[in-house]
């Protein structure tokens, strides 16, 4: 929905309303057409601005097809789960990649980030000792371009 945000299209901002005029109870179970069908609004108008925003400030867009498409993949891996048992692979990679099923991993191990490894981190990764610009105000900054904040 942050990308939706960034569209100067109308009919996308009278879709980012009804969204946000709506409880978290009600989000979990709409979709994206369920909110185009109430505003008279085709659901491919609003992927077209959203996807032109993705693009225009270079955006992995894998995650937002994904999530678009989520409600229609589970519908048919259900359907196709309950047809058959086998040729489950492919059922499992749509189901992990949406995390309705964990990622299998070997041991995970969590390490706590002192002061003095973040302080590090900074001098050797990015940040002004290294020359690069820090990465905050270089997103805020290409944000505030695109929507004209300037």
């Amino acid at each position: 929905m942050g990308y939706a945000r960034l569209v100067d299209d109308e009919r996308v901002k009278a879709f980012v309303r009804k969204w946000d005029e709506m409880m978290p109870a009600q989000r979990r179970r709409t979709t994206l057409t369920d909110i185009c069908s109430t505003l008279d609004l085709d659901p491919k108008d609003v992927l077209k601005e959203v996807v032109g925003v993705c693009f225009e400030i270079n955006t992995d867009l894998s995650n937002l097809i994904a999530a678009v498409m989520n409600p229609k993949v589970v519908k048919a891996t259900i359907k196709s789960a309950l047809k058959t048992d086998t040729g489950f692979k492919d059922r499992e990679l749509l189901l992990t990649h949406s995390n309705f099923l964990p990622e299998k991993h070997g041991t995970t191990l969590n390490v706590s980030a002192t002061a003095n490894s973040a302080a590090a981190a900074k001098t050797t990764g990015q940040g002004d000792e290294s020359g690069l610009p820090d990465f905050e105000e270089s997103t805020t900054r290409s944000i505030q371009v695109i929507r004209g904040d300037e």
